[in-house]
């Protein structure tokens, strides 16, 4: 019995010093910066503009500060998108089992249970595919940004960086 408490004792301290390197080690950049590539506009001497191009993923991205964002609209992507967005540390283990559920009853995924903290992790670092390992880092990078930047940041990221369909990507 003796055995068992020291085994339990190191597994515990092996995972909390790997938690703790984790969480000591920086953002990759790609969590650190802001990656708002705006447009550049070729405009006539009034003004008008001629021509556009944009960034190579070949949408159209206009940064705006959450201050600019009426505040009806950040509300309902937030209850679109995550809920409980102000309550959370980054993950929501509610929305994960809910997601798990309604995935397991219809025997595919319907669901998600991504936060928006979550889902700014990956539209920054672009996985090529999304495993269950991944799923992992992006939750520990999620509780990383979460506990390094303030909501309204994380959000108006999130804002600035989603696609919201016809090319067209941010709230801008």
């Amino acid at each position: 019995m003796k055995h068992w408490n020291i085994r339990k004792t190191v597994l515990l301290v092996m995972a909390l010093a790997c938690l703790g390197t984790f969480f000591l080690w920086p953002l990759p950049e790609e969590l650190r910066v802001q990656r708002h590539r705006p447009p550049q506009r070729i405009v006539d001497r009034n003004g008008v503009l001629l021509y556009e191009v944009r960034s190579p993923n070949g949408g159209l991205e206009d940064a705006v500060v959450l201050s600019d964002i009426p505040e009806g609209i950040q509300q309902a992507i937030i209850a679109v998108e995550d809920r409980t967005f102000r309550w959370h540390f980054g993950v929501s283990v509610r929305g994960i089992l809910r997601a798990a559920w309604q995935n397991m009853r219809s025997g595919r995924i319907v669901s998600g249970g991504s936060t928006i903290t979550q889902q700014l992790v990956r539209l920054r670092l672009q996985p090529e595919r999304r495993t269950f390992p991944y799923k992992v880092v992006e939750a520990l990078y999620a509780l990383k940004v979460d506990a390094s930047l303030p909501k309204d940041a994380i959000l108006e990221h999130y804002l600035n960086e989603a696609y919201f369909g016809h090319q067209a990507y941010g709230i801008g």
